[in-house]
């Protein structure tokens, strides 16, 4: 059995509480949600308690880093402290675990690397690579021989195209579509609903259905 805690106590790291609870049960223990932020959420969720900060936590025995693995649960309302976070959680030596729902589909050919979270009926196909921390919702499709580098959060009923290459720290909203060989830089923001035709730069906001209006962050 797995011991896990989970990085985030807001509305994500709840949703992962309960997707491992309810198909996860007989292989992962959750010990309770790390807090950096003191978020405005209860104490407990689903029975599981606030534990404290990661330094807080680090220093005891039976949550240190050789007894329990972490789960990324921040959220893209700042995708560089879901990176400083994880920076932060490796230089204490813990590994996250990655978690792929049992409903999503991925080739035996694809890359997932360390802490990538996958939702149910996510299809990966053949070749595709996700580097460390990529949160990949409900309903994400990502075509073959695409390169997703680290900590990306890509919003459900999204469609990324084959060969389509694309940075760090980039949150993708709900139902875009990126066409074939597409390379996205790093640090942008895509809105939900965008056609993303053109390549893109680093540090956009990506806006509109079909006239994929750039501007900058």
């Amino acid at each position: 059995m797995k011991k896990i805690m989970i990085y985030g106590a807001g509305k994500l790291g709840q949703q992962l509480a309960s997707t491992i609870l309810n198909h996860f049960s007989g292989t992962h223990q959750v010990l309770g949600f790390i807090d950096d932020l003191k978020c405005k959420c209860p104490n407990h969720f689903l029975g599981l308690p606030i534990l404290g900060n990661l330094l807080e936590i680090s220093s005891m025995a039976e949550y240190s880093a050789k007894e329990a693995q972490l789960i990324m649960g921040i959220g893209y309302s700042s995708m560089l402290g879901r990176q400083r976070a994880f920076d932060s959680a490796k230089d204490l030596r813990y590994y996250f675990e990655s978690i792929i729902h049992p409903s999503s589909y991925i080739e035996k050919s694809a890359t997932i690397s360390e802490g990538v979270i996958i939702l149910a009926g996510v299809i990966i196909d053949h070749n595709v690579i996700l580097k460390p921390i990529n949160h990949i919702d409900i309903g994400v499709l990502i075509g073959e021989d695409s390169i997703i580098e680290a900590n990306n959060f890509v919003a459900a009923k999204t469609t990324i195209a084959g060969s389509v290459k694309v940075g760090q720290n980039n949150f993708i909203g709900t139902d875009t579509t990126i066409v074939n060989d597409i390379i996205i830089g790093s640090n942008n923001i895509i809105n939900a609903k965008t056609l993303v035709f053109r390549n893109v730069a680093n540090n956009r906001k990506i806006m509109s259905v079909d006239k994929q209006l750039d501007v900058s962050l």
